[in-house]
């Protein structure tokens, strides 16, 4: 999960990267239409190519808060 996601945030390490790259579903919570368009934006610029889906976030007092939830639905485990 990366909370209180700012795409001008330059400062994501490795991880964040590759996790995008490598989701096969991404879930993005905000109350603002504008900022989900703004994180899609971003997360397909940085290598996201799985599903990307929109989900309402009550939040009244910061309508700008984005969570951003990553997912790979068939991983195959090792023995």
């Amino acid at each position: 999960m990366l909370p209180s996601f700012k795409p001008e945030n330059r400062l994501y390490d490795d991880s964040v990267f590759y996790a995008v790259a490598h989701s096969e579903k991404i879930v993005v919570r905000t109350s603002s239409f504008d900022s989900y368009w703004s994180a899609k934006c971003w997360l397909r610029k940085n290598g996201a190519t799985g599903v990307i889906e929109y989900q309402p976030l009550k939040r009244w007092l910061n309508s700008d808060y984005v969570e951003i939830y990553l997912s790979r639905i068939n991983v195959q485990r090792l023995p």
